[in-house]
């Protein structure tokens, strides 16, 4: 079973020695970005509490200080997208 985790990337612009400090730059969005996870044995009942599991990863991956800032937006289920071939003229299920 895999997991997505959907967020807002984030770069710094400004001072690279100063990251994150007020007055040496600032974080532009920068679109979204989207993690996938699998090892969710490991997660374990946090899953159904799915405000606690993103306030955990935006405590590591949304840090002030970091070069690259992502926020967690929402977290989904992952499925393998399907295949699809184009002979020209239609499409088909591969």
């Amino acid at each position: 079973m895999q997991y997505t985790i959907h967020t807002q990337r984030r770069e710094w612009y400004g001072d690279e020695n100063h990251i994150g400090e007020e007055g040496y730059g600032r974080y532009k969005n920068k679109g979204g970005q989207t993690f996938v996870f699998t090892d969710v044995n490991k997660v374990g009942s946090i899953l159904c509490r799915e405000e606690e599991l993103i306030e955990k990863f935006n405590a590591k991956f949304n840090a002030n200080g970091r070069f690259f800032r992502y926020e967690a937006m929402e977290i989904t289920f992952f499925e393998q997208p399907l295949e699809l071939n184009f002979d020209g003229e239609e499409f088909t299920h591969a």
